[in-house]
């Protein structure tokens, strides 16, 4: 079973997507941005990356026959 990482203990080691957790005064929420070892965490609103507190790898894609 994969678990929630906190940014605290580490970031990922390789580039991709990733669901990241952000709490806010309202509702939580989860959102999947990428992740470049060069500049880090990709969003349209950069005072969200700040608030990162958790990140997840994908799953893989489910197997379609």
């Amino acid at each position: 079973m994969v678990t929630w990482t906190s940014v605290k203990d580490s970031l990922p080691t390789k580039d991709g997507k990733y669901l990241v957790f952000i709490p806010t005064s309202g509702e939580p929420f989860t959102k999947i941005i990428w992740y470049d070892l060069d500049s880090g965490w990709s969003l349209s609103f950069d005072y969200w990356i700040g608030a990162i507190t958790h990140w997840i790898p994908l799953p893989g894609s489910p197997v379609v026959i």
